[in-house]
């Protein structure tokens, strides 16, 4: 599944508790554990190595859990970058 849920904000203001509040609601999955911030999006300085591919990052994300209706990511590093907006707008 494709991620339709970006939780942005900067350290230390609470975008883990807000997300483990969220991935409460049997409809929203937030990744977290060894992916816990992929910065798949933020491109500049070498950013977002995490991942070769779209495809390697898109593997992240729960593949059979169709009651889900939100699939999220956060990586605080988005709002710092000047593309990471841009790019998850085109995703």
């Amino acid at each position: 599944m494709k991620p339709n849920l970006f939780l942005i904000g900067a350290q230390k203001c609470g975008t883990t508790s807000i997300s483990n509040l969220l991935n409460l609601n049997d409809q929203i999955f937030f990744i977290g554990g060894d992916v816990y911030e992929p910065e798949y999006f933020y491109t500049e300085n070498n950013g977002g190595k995490k991942y070769k591919n779209i495809d390697e990052y898109l593997s992240i994300f729960p593949q059979a859990d169709k009651n889900l209706k939100y699939i999220g990511e956060k990586s605080v590093i988005y709002l710092q970058s000047r593309c990471a907006l841009n790019n998850i707008k085109s995703f």
